[in-house]
């Protein structure tokens, strides 16, 4: 199985450092540590790329659960590019399609 490319969205990396703003000093680490998991897992998804299911309200679009974070992502079969579009903590309220794009 070939590997797609993978990209992550400047709203997406904005999201992991909006989650790293809020983590007290003491708890770094392992934040640290969560992220790196979450990175790696999102990394699978160039391998893997339908391994989430579809989001059901919205189209073309999947959703990955990784601990409290719901990765929302666009596979583009013409390109072989896989495109993350949100890392939302899941006690959020879930993404609309201006959420995904702005």
């Amino acid at each position: 199985m070939s590997l797609y490319s993978l990209h992550i969205t400047l709203r997406a990396q904005e999201d992991i450092n909006r989650f790293l703003d809020y983590v007290p000093q003491d708890y770094w680490e392992p934040a640290e540590r969560f992220i790196d998991s979450l990175l790696e897992r999102a990394e699978k998804l160039a391998r893997f790329p339908h391994m989430g299911p579809p989001d059901a309200d919205l189209p073309g679009v999947r959703a990955l659960v990784f601990g409290r974070f719901k990765v929302f992502y666009t596979v583009n079969e013409p390109t072989r590019a896989v495109v993350i579009l949100r890392f939302r903590d899941t006690h959020q309220d879930l993404p609309t399609w201006e959420d995904l794009s702005g």
